[in-house]
């Protein structure tokens, strides 16, 4: 005689994504983010500290020198920590575009030969140092609670040529990719290209998503602005930049003759549009605007281009006013480029909004009715990773 005794069932194992967490730390295995206080080779150089983000860990930045003299050096050491619950595997480093130096004015020689000897170098453990794009990475791993050595060397070489004045050099983002395997042929892929090209944005340094192009217009430690290099297409499903974009009216027409935002009765702005501290004129774009779906359905096209959207929407004439301050009060032309005049999201009163005519010119009397000259050209802002 005999019996069988079976037992049929089955466990299911969901693992939690928010177990794998490897971030930056100062302090070997634990999550400090101090300041990262550099280490010079001179102490008469001016260098910044770097910065941990405080919120996710995952981003330093901040790193700065400035260089008098060649054979000068400083070094940032901090620490990758592996603070989840699996093993971590570098998978990658990235050089996320390409270093540029821009000299402070059209008189300084040899930058193009000095900006040669001046490198940045990523130092991971105790051996292996990165210098470019390295994929498929393999014995570099981390178990829980261990941590590794990262050291970052801006270095102005000994034997560098000497420019004769000043110039800033800007070094590309660096990715380090970590994963739970090793050796499988995956790697990161940003989400955007930094590029720095004659014939994109003036030569004004760039991000690029997919094939759509942005001067950049500010950026901190987590996401990145700029503005749409070419005004887009008119259209609902996927509108794209180009030299032959269409024009439209900023809002429909009303019996008024006056904007969406005026208040016709007491002859001012509504209520909801309030002059924020330091404004000149009002920011009065929003869903009301025939200019919204266009932009929202290029946020949507970008956003299927794999970039991380966080914000799509018109300039301000502050921030660009701001910018053509800056640049001796006057429009750089990476902001009025290919021929295009186009729409900012101020006001100047009810009837009129202010824009930017190819021209080089800063204007703040657009008839808000006007649909024969001026198209749309969003500024998008993105997380960098």
């Amino acid at each position: 005689f005999s019996n069988t005794l079976t037992i049929s069932q089955s466990a299911t194992v969901t693992p939690d994504s928010g177990n794998f967490k490897v971030v930056f730390t100062k302090t070997q295995g634990t999550e400090d983010t101090n300041a990262i206080v550099p280490t010079k080779s001179v102490n008469t150089l001016t260098a910044t500290n770097g910065t941990i983000d405080s919120t996710n860990k995952l981003t330093l930045s901040n790193l700065g020198v400035t260089f008098t003299e060649p054979g000068q050096y400083v070094e940032y050491n901090l620490y990758v920590y592996n603070a989840g619950a699996y093993i971590a595997h570098l998978n990658s480093v990235t050089y996320r575009g390409t270093k540029s130096c821009t000299p402070a004015n059209n008189t300084v020689n040899y930058v193009d030969q000095a900006c040669q000897s001046i490198s940045m170098t990523v130092k991971i453990g105790s051996t292996t140092t990165y210098s470019q794009t390295t994929q498929d990475i393999t014995g570099q791993s981390l178990n829980p609670g261990a941590s590794t050595p990262v050291k970052i060397r801006i270095e102005y070489a000994s034997n560098g040529v000497r420019a004769d004045g000043p110039f800033t050099v800007s070094f590309p983002d660096v990715s380090l990719y970590y994963m739970t395997v090793s050796g499988t042929n995956e790697q990161y892929t940003p989400p955007y290209t930094l590029i720095t090209d004659s014939s994109i944005c003036s030569g004004h340094q760039a991000f690029q998503i997919g094939e759509e192009n942005f001067c950049i217009m500010y950026e901190d430690s987590t996401t990145i602005t700029g503005l749409a290099e070419k005004n887009i297409t008119l259209s609902t499903t996927n509108p794209v930049q180009s030299d032959n974009a269409e024009t439209l009216a900023f809002a429909a027409d009303d019996a008024s003759n006056t904007g969406y935002w005026w208040d016709s009765t007491n002859d001012t702005y509504a209520s909801e549009y309030p002059l924020k501290s330091g404004d000149t004129y009002r920011y009065v774009y929003n869903s009301q605007s025939n200019l919204y779906t266009y932009v929202e359905a290029y946020k949507s096209t970008l956003t299927g281009l794999g970039a991380n959207v966080q914000d799509a929407r018109l300039a301000s004439w502050e921030e660009v006013n701001a910018i053509r301050v800056a640049n001796n009060n006057t429009m750089p032309s990476w902001m009025h480029s290919n021929n295009q005049s186009y729409w900012l999201g101020s006001a100047s009163d009810g009837y009129y909004v202010c824009i930017v005519i190819f021209a080089g010119f800063l204007n703040s009397s657009g008839s808000y009715n006007d649909a024969s000259n001026y198209g749309v050209r969003p500024v998008v802002t993105i997380l960098k990773s």
